[in-house]
Parts: structure tokens; C-alpha cells; sequence
């Protein structure tokens, strides 16, 4: 089965948006658990790229075995189904004993996509539960050093907190969903209009390297015409409105992380420290520590 083109680019969206790798980043920060993204059909996995080392050390250690990673992908697409079907998340266990969640994402009614963490111990890690592991995946050939570290090292949450999880996981998908249909909307009636098509453009890219004529050529005008009218329609020149894009994103990271300032504004599109830090000074009225610790406007 094949994902059609509307289901694709829904997928791509998720697994790009914000929203996903700050979602991914607070529940690895606060669990130390892994979250994915499968497509519809669950043939392709993908996580970001800053979380790839994150797995759990008993699936780390198991997938160097022959075969394994077969078995996993084959245990997933075994039980997305009865989620789909329920439109709910799934709780189950995997192949080789270990729980795992999956949560169906639809999108206009459409399966586009399956959140997917786990990789827990059933137990609590103990020397009766590391036999029952084994004894379970005998026919792997276990190096059992080699598996009591890892199983050892593997985690775990109690049921209660694996449900809370699950919840978590699911509240996210719809709200994810909510908000690419909304996005859907928006650019259905900024198609007509150049400038809502420039500020959608611009919102879709801030991230990147912009520049005028790249702006004025996706609202399909020229360079002089678009930002004449686009200054008279907003108030504002495009560079001033790219750059009060960037700045509302890096207001809300500095809110909610703790990552280094120089990586956010530089992970938002400035291309230097230097610009970023008069540009936010200019708009906020504040250094960006000084808003970090409460300081300058909201």
C-alpha cells in the first residue's frame, strides 16, 4: 500500500514541524524515551536526527542481531491495524517482550501517519525478569553479558505512567492534526492573494536563508510591485516582517527550552550572533538572557 500524495506531504509536514521536535525533545528530556513517526502505511520510520542515539539499550543491543529489525518492523505493522481501526493508541508488547505505543495520526479524516516510543521493561529491572527475557528470546542466541548490560541499562515506567503516555501521545496527534488542517485552510484562501501568500511562505520558511526576490517571486509579482504593496498591506517592510517571524520563534523557545541562544537564533535564520542580538533588542526591548529570565515584553 502506498501513501496518496495529499497523505505524503502530511506526513513530511509532521515529521518537519516544530512542533513534532520540540514534542519529541520534552518527552526523551523528561522520560528518556524515544518518539518516532512511522508513515501511514508503517514502511518508513523517522525520528529526529538529534534523538537517533536515544534508543533504548536492550533494542540498541537486540537489532545488531540477524533478523531482528525485520521482526520489529513485521510486530508494528502487526498491531497498527487494530489502532487505526479504533482511531485510539495501543499499548502492546513487542516481539522480543518489551511494551511499546503506537498512536494512528489522521489529518481530514485521512490516516497520514503513526507516533510510535516505548522500548520499556514490562518490570522493573531485576535478576528474575532478566531470565524471563532471556528465556523468551532464547532462539537469539543471547550473549548473556553482553544482554545483562543492556537489560540492565533498559527503562521503565510503571503502567499507570505508560497509560499517562499513551494519553500524552494521543492528545498530541490530535492537536498536531488540528493545526495542519488549519494550515490547510489558511493556505486555500491565501492562494488568491499575493501578500497572505508571501506571509504564508515567509511563516514556512523563516528558518531559511530569505531574501526579497525569493519572497516576491512565490507571490508571483515583481520584486518593485510586491514589496510596495506588501509594506502598504502589513506596515511593515518584508525584511521587518522575516525578521518579527524569527523573533516571535525565538521568544517562544527561549520560554521553552534551555537550549544555548546562539543555536536558536541561529536555528530560527539569522545568519550571525550579532544581527540577531540588535534585531531582539529592537523588537523586544531586551537582551535575549534578560527575556530568558522574565525580563522584556511577553
Amino acid at each position: 500500500m502506498q501513501t496518496t500524495t495529499d497523505e505524503s506531504r502530511a506526513f513530511e509536514r509532521l515529521v518537519q514541524s516544530r512542533q513534532f521536535a520540540e514534542f519529541a525533545s520534552i518527552i526523551h528530556q523528561t522520560w528518556a524515551i524515544p518518539v518516532a513517526v512511522y508513515d501511514a502505511p508503517g514502511g518508513e520510520i523517522r525520528r529526529l536526527a538529534s534523538l537517533e542515539s536515544s534508543d533504548s539499550p536492550l533494542c540498541k543491543y537486540l537489532w545488531k542481531l540477524p533478523g531482528i529489525w525485520d521482526r520489529c518492523r513485521e510486530c508494528d505493522r502487526r498491531h497498527l491495524p487494530k489502532a487505526i481501526k479504533s482511531r485510539q493508541g495501543l499499548r502492546y508488547t513487542c516481539h522480543a517482550g518489551l511494551v511499546d505505543l503506537i498512536v494512528p495520526v489522521f489529518s481530514n479524516d485521512r490516516h497520514v501517519a503513526n507516533l510510535v516510543c516505548g522500548q520499556l521493561l514490562p518490570t522493573p529491572a531485576s535478576e528474575s525478569g532478566f531470565r524471563t527475557f532471556c528465556s523468551k528470546n532464547r532462539d537469539l542466541k543471547l550473549k548473556k553479558s553482553e544482554a545483562r548490560k543492556a537489560y540492565f541499562a533498559a527503562p521503565y515506567l510503571p503502567r499507570k505512567q505508560v497509560q499517562g503516555m499513551l494519553r500524552l501521545l494521543a492528545f498530541f496527534a490530535e492537536h498536531i492534526c488540528d493545526v495542519d488542517n488549519r494550515l490547510f485552510e489558511m493556505r486555500q484562501l491565501a492562494g488568491s492573494d499575493p501578500v497572505e501568500r508571501a506571509k504564508q511562505f515567509i511563516e514556512d520558511h523563516f528558518d531559511e536563508p530569505l531574501s526579497l526576490p525569493q519572497v516576491a517571486e512565490n507571490s508571483h509579482l515583481s520584486t518593485w510591485h510586491f514589496s510596495t504593496r506588501f509594506s502598504k498591506t502589513v506596515g511593515v517592510s518584508v525584511t521587518e516582517y522575516i525578521q518579527q517571524v524569527r523573533i516571535r520563534e525565538v521568544k517562544r523557545l527561549l520560554r521553552h527550552t534551555s537550549d544555548p541562544i546562539t543555536r536558536l537564533a541561529l536555528q530560527c535564520g539569522f545568519n550571525s550572533v550579532c544581527q540577531f542580538n540588535r534585531v531582539f533588542r529592537k523588537l523586544v526591548g531586551c537582551t535575549p538572557r534578560q527575556y530568558r529570565m522574565g525580563e522584556g515584553k511577553p
